[in-house]
């Protein structure tokens, strides 16, 4: 049969996304009788669920491509007779990748749209800036895409987290470096450049654990901000330094600027990174200088051949949008699937049940990462990565995504 295409409505800077439903089920640490729980957000008729993403500016592609990733398994879910006959429709307001309109778009989604839960979106510092509202309303939020240290902690009870913070990203770039490479001792020094946010103060902690072990440390730390647009000063601070490797946590758009003002003064250091650049919007603006690039990967879509349930996987997105499986669309898969799987699971519709449902996920394979486990006292359901290099202009595997 073949597939329809999910249905987009854009207005005003908001994404509507709209899919039908799945089988909806339970949610609760052990809570006896989360059948009578919260409802809030389920009609006779549908389930709705909510993001704020990033939809408009320079990177406006990655929340596009995760939002199209995201509703392929609810589609599927749907198309196999909803939850309880009920639609699973997905409400997507636009952060511009900035803190207050996700604060905005979310209290939005809480007061207005009355959602049932958060689920998908990609963002560190929008998602930790709405952490605080949706536990104020007791709402879950399903695998947000927000690698922070406290995240994935029973520090936010209510978020159920599969990526890796950049703590473990970059330490387990770094460690390869400085085993295979040399990086901090024979190889050279290491300079760091990163946004000062607690994402940024996580991938440079990453960076140092994995020196330590050689005693090496980073020789020059340069925070910036999101909205530098010119590096050329810290081009020259960091050429100056003399250091022959940069660790970068900057978007992959500020990284790519970054690396052509180097290169504009003669300086070719080489590059460390985070799992975003091994998306192909990286290679593609800036051909001249990724390659050589490595850095962490949060999936397993290079491996080749892929594993059986993540061909399946490319085979059914690009059946049902046109599209090819790119890093931000895995991500965005990934969340549809686990989100799908717990709302089949629910043993009623509520937000309780749907707890309950998400520690119930055990050893399930999305084939995307390793196999995801919640738990009671569990939120981070995988925390490890593989490591690439930018080789001939494809991301390429050096270690493997393993458990």
């Amino acid at each position: 049969m073949e597939r329809r295409k999910p249905i987009v409505f854009v207005a005003l800077s908001v994404l509507v996304l709209s899919a039908c439903a799945a089988d909806v089920g339970d949610a609760s640490a052990g809570a006896a009788g989360c059948a009578d729980g919260d409802s809030t957000g389920v009609t006779d008729d549908e389930i709705v669920l909510g993001n704020t993403n990033i939809l408009s500016g320079n990177i406006a592609f990655i929340g596009e491509d995760a939002n199209e990733g995201f509703l392929v398994p609810i589609e599927q879910l749907n198309e196999a007779g909803g939850v309880d006959g009920r639609q699973v429709r997905l409400i997507s307001y636009d952060d511009a990748y900035t803190p207050a309109k996700a604060l905005d778009g979310t209290r939005r989604l809480v007061e207005q749209d009355n959602i049932f839960a958060w689920a998908g979106g990609v963002g560190t510092p929008t998602y930790l800036a709405v952490v605080p509202l949706l536990e104020e309303a007791e709402i879950p939020a399903i695998t947000p895409f927000a690698p922070a240290r406290s995240i994935g902690t029973m520090d936010h009870p209510l978020t159920y987290m599969t990526w890796a913070n950049f703590i473990v990203e970059y330490e387990t770039t770094a460690n390869y470096l400085v085993e295979n490479e040399g990086m901090g001792t024979t190889g050279g020094d290491v300079a760091f450049i990163r946004f000062d946010t607690e994402h940024g103060e996580d991938a440079l902690q990453g960076a140092k654990n994995a020196l330590a072990k050689v005693d090496a440390d980073v020789i020059l730390d340069i925070p910036t901000t999101p909205e530098t647009t010119d590096y050329s000063g810290v081009a020259l601070q960091v050429k100056n330094s003399g250091a022959e490797w940069i660790g970068v946590q900057l978007s992959s758009e500020n990284g790519g600027n970054l690396l052509n003002a180097m290169k504009e003064i003669g300086y070719e250091p080489k590059m460390f990174t985070q799992s975003d650049y091994s998306d192909v919007s990286f290679v593609e603006n800036f051909p001249d200088v990724a390659e050589g690039v490595y850095g962490a990967l949060s999936t397993r879509i290079f491996e080749d051949p892929p594993n059986e349930t993540l061909q399946q996987h490319m085979e059914d997105l690009e059946a049902a949008t046109g599209s090819e499986m790119t890093q931000w669309r895995a991500i965005g898969y990934q969340q549809g699937l686990l989100t799908a799987e717990a709302l089949k699971r629910m043993e009623a519709p509520t937000r309780e049940c749907l707890i309950e449902a998400l520690q119930s996920i055990e050893n399930f394979d999305t084939g995307i990462q390793a196999p995801v486990t919640f738990g009671p006292e569990e939120r981070m359901g995988i925390d490890t990565v593989g490591v690439f290099q930018i080789q001939d202009g494809k991301v390429t595997i050096i270690k493997e995504f393993t458990e």
